[in-house]
């Protein structure tokens, strides 16, 4: 901030004390600039040597206001369960216009178009390129050369925010949203609202009755734990999120009440999978 406060960081603590004098010059300037930390040097004057990193950081320092487009994107990001990509200029042999330095536009990953980007031929440039970032969910700093000029632009994906869904209404839930709240995640809550505490459930963004027909909304960012304190619900709820994109589930209680959970699954939907034994090394790999 312009009072020389700041928040978050970019390393172990060795190079936000210069970054913030150049961000202070930058706001000061209304110019943003790129800036190379080396840390692989031995130099013991060199800024950043005390990270053990070894390696080279670049970092785009750029001055924000209240009605700035980046801010605008960002909140695009944060407002919907979808990956979001960032085109960001980080050096431009332009000296005005949209693709100076800093100037970032949003790819619609739904839609496949480059918002804000009036030239033709970078926009099909930097749109086949964001499918590339997508395809390999991986950000990428790309090249251009154009009519005689050179553009770099740091194509990145914003993938949605980690999301807990918890189904369980007993007193152990409530870590469960402490420990999300510290991670930034956001957090569904399917239980009895009448067994819970109101005041712990402030940062429970979307909450929903037990035996409500809709539920929270499970993608592949989503992480599932069954704590209902009942068999017959827990079972249930796990048969309903394996016909989900959730990548992961987890069980409160024994392991053998599990084993039972999946073995009663795997035995209605195809029986020929099914096994009794659970110390049978096959039968968690057919499961």
């Amino acid at each position: 901030f312009g009072n020389g406060t700041f928040e978050g960081g970019i390393s172990g603590g060795c190079l936000e004390g210069d970054a913030l004098k150049r961000s202070q010059m930058a706001i000061l300037q209304d110019k943003p600039s790129i800036v190379t930390y080396d840390t692989s040097k031995d130099d013991e004057n060199q800024i950043g040597v005390g990270l053990g990193c070894n390696g080279v950081i670049d970092v785009l320092i750029s001055p924000l206001s209240e009605d700035s487009n980046t801010l605008k994107l960002l909140q695009k990001c944060v407002d919907s369960r979808q990956p979001h990509i960032l085109v960001t200029i980080t050096a431009s042999s332009l000296d005005s216009g949209a693709f100076t330095q800093g100037n970032t536009f949003y790819y619609d990953t739904t839609t496949k178009i480059l918002e804000g980007c009036d030239n033709t031929e970078l926009n099909g440039l930097f749109s086949a390129d964001a499918e590339v970032v997508l395809s390999k969910q991986k950000s990428k700093i790309f090249h251009y050369e154009l009519d005689n000029e050179t553009l770099s632009a740091f194509i990145e994906l914003i993938p949605p925010q980690f999301h807990l869904a918890i189904f369980g209404d007993n007193y152990d839930v409530y870590p469960m949203i402490d420990l999300a709240k510290v991670m930034d995640w956001e957090v569904s809550l399917v239980g009895n609202l009448q067994k819970l505490k109101k005041t712990r459930l402030q940062s429970v963004n979307n909450i929903y009755l037990k035996d409500q027909q809709d539920g929270p909304a499970i993608d592949d960012r989503t992480a599932v734990i069954l704590m209902a304190h009942d068999y017959k619900t827990d079972l249930n709820n796990l048969q309903s999120m394996l016909n989900t994109a959730t990548p992961y589930i987890a069980s409160l209680g024994p392991k053998k009440r599990f084993n039972k959970m999946v073995d009663e699954i795997v035995k209605l939907t195809d029986p020929r999978k099914f096994s009794s034994n659970q110390n049978d090394k096959n039968y968690l790999k057919a499961v």
